[in-house]
């Protein structure tokens, strides 16, 4: 094959691979927009304002209900290489729980320290209290069957088997990244794009070397109840509403006579920093065993990046994910 031929070839391979990536990402992000026309719509029929569970509603039955099948239906057709299907030891799938717990404590420290340094800049608090006030708010137990059950499925077949599926075929290393990064971008804000992001990344691994995506489901769901239902329990008899109300005015002398009240959720959190130190050993002493299979198909080296990348699919969920971001910060500094 002379040089004139390879070149020809290897522009055809680049052009399908850029042309791969552009519709998948493009797929997350005409669901996004599907999402915000629905709930835009639903909004301006409704004679006032949705508050608390309707609020809830409202933003999650056009989500879940109508944009995730839509995002379905239109990414069938795209081709797919699914990775080889293999078990996972239960031993291994709770260490890579304390692996994700590191990652999230880690991540949310970093989130935390980009929080003050923008809230300095800004002279207004930045932090994304949307969580909090979600988990221990009137209209919590709706909120924890939305982040328990349905968002773990959801996100996982969005960001891990959908996604992952259509990419992989051009190296599993760069679609664990690209899956872990837009998942992280996809949160919207800086108090959980660091551990979203690195999470992202640990689930895409396990999604790859297993093939199955009912492990990163449940582990998903896992995180979610550890994170968010486990907490609320702990935190049954303290008086929230109070306690959310001194993190946004940081009225330091509220929050120590809270601090009692709070010992529950302390002891949990001695308990998470015990698997994150678990999670970061592992992640040490098995750092050589986070690799990945070869691409099926080899692209060159100078245009992987930029077939990833540099393409319409990829600039407009980044542009989806950026205005999510502002549009968060909006409301922090409201």
């Amino acid at each position: 094959m002379d040089q004139n031929t390879t070149q020809m070839t290897e522009q055809g391979v680049i052009r399908e691979a850029r042309k791969s990536y552009s519709r998948s990402l493009l797929n997350i992000s005409i669901f996004y927009a599907v999402f915000y026309i629905i709930i835009t719509i639903i909004i301006r029929l409704m004679p006032e304002k949705p508050t608390g569970q309707t609020q809830l509603l409202v933003n999650y039955i056009p989500f879940y209900c109508i944009a995730f099948p839509f995002y379905l239906l239109i990414s069938k057709f795209l081709p797919k290489s699914v990775p080889e299907k293999k078990s996972l030891p239960v031993i291994q799938f709770i260490l890579t729980f304390f692996c994700c717990e590191c990652i999230s404590i880690a991540g949310s420290l970093i989130g935390a320290m980009f929080n003050v340094v923008l809230s300095l800049l800004l002279g207004k608090n930045t932090s994304s209290m949307f969580l909090l006030e979600g988990v221990f708010g009137n209209d919590s137990i709706l909120f924890l069957m939305i982040a328990i059950v349905f968002a773990p499925f959801v996100e996982e077949m969005v960001f891990r088997k959908v996604l992952i599926d259509r990419i992989r075929k051009y190296g599993d290393g760069l679609a664990i990244v690209i899956s872990g990064l837009m998942f992280g971008l996809f949160h919207g804000n800086l108090t959980q794009f660091f551990y979203a992001t690195g999470i992202g990344m640990l689930l895409a691994f396990m999604y790859v070397r297993t093939g199955k995506a009912q492990y990163n489901i449940l582990m998903h769901m896992m995180m979610n109840f550890w994170g968010t239902f486990l907490p609320r329990i702990l935190l049954r008899n303290v008086d929230m509403q109070a306690y959310v109300s001194a993190l946004k005015k940081q009225d330091i002398a509220t929050l120590m006579e809270l601090l009692p009240s709070l010992s529950p959720v302390m002891i949990l959190g001695c308990v998470n920093f015990t698997m994150a130190a678990v999670g970061l050993v592992v992640m040490i002493l098995k750092r050589k065993d986070f690799h990945v299979n070869p691409p099926e198909v080899t692209l060159p080296k100078k245009k992987r990046l930029s077939a990833a990348f540099l393409n319409i699919g990829f600039c407009s969920l980044f542009a989806v994910c950026i205005i999510r971001f502002i549009q968060q910060l909006a409301e922090a500094l409201k």
